[in-house]
């Protein structure tokens, strides 16, 4: 009996064996599955939320650059050029010793808006001028066929003054521009050699 059971045994024992080897085998490759899957589905939920955070921030930034600009325009509509009574009558005292002096206005071209800042500001600026008695001017070059435009399409933002090169033209542009500074009128100069002599031209731009 011994004998007739060893082979039995052995073969229960193989086959034993086997099934643990390939029990064993399914069991680390379940491992394997449910980690790459566990991965996967970890990796796929991370790009989602990844996208989102970064559809979030994008959004977040047009909203922030919509707000700084409109912060801009309602501070230049708080800072609007606009003279005081006060700061007026101090203009036109300062252009006084001037007076019979010529000047020429043009207005930056934007809208059709009377009421427009640079328009309103230019308005003042020639009440100022004439009250001080200026003349206002369409003639400023030496070339008596060009004829200056009260609108054009000025580049430039702010203000500038223009005279000829001379020395008496310079002394009324640097009183000039004094003048403005001093009522808080932050202006640009230049020189044109075509001007008429001690003739001013003042360009007011955009704000």
């Amino acid at each position: 009996m011994p004998g007739f059971l060893e082979p039995i045994w052995e073969a229960v024992f193989k086959v034993a064996t086997w099934s643990a080897l390939v029990f064993g085998a399914l069991s680390v490759g379940s491992a394997f599955v449910s980690a790459w899957v566990g991965w996967q589905i970890t990796d796929a939920t991370q790009r989602d939320a990844n996208s989102k955070i970064k559809a979030a921030d994008e959004r977040i930034a047009e909203y922030q650059a919509v707000a700084a600009t409109a912060q801009l325009e309602i501070q230049k509509l708080k800072n609007r050029r606009h003279l005081t009574v006060d700061e007026m009558q101090r203009l036109t005292d300062a252009l006084r010793p001037h007076a019979g002096k010529h000047f020429g206005l043009t207005v930056a071209q934007g809208d059709d808006d009377p009421n427009s800042e640079q328009k309103s500001f230019a308005r003042q600026l020639e009440a100022a001028f004439e009250n001080a008695g200026w003349t206002i001017t369409k003639h400023a070059s030496l070339d008596p066929t060009q004829i200056e435009s009260e609108r054009a399409p000025l580049n430039q933002r702010g203000c500038n003054v223009a005279s000829a090169p001379d020395g008496k033209s310079l002394a009324v542009k640097a009183d000039v521009l004094k003048a403005l500074k001093n009522v808080g009128v932050e202006c640009e100069a230049n020189a044109w050699v075509g001007m008429i002599p001690e003739v001013i031209c003042i360009d007011v731009g955009f704000w």
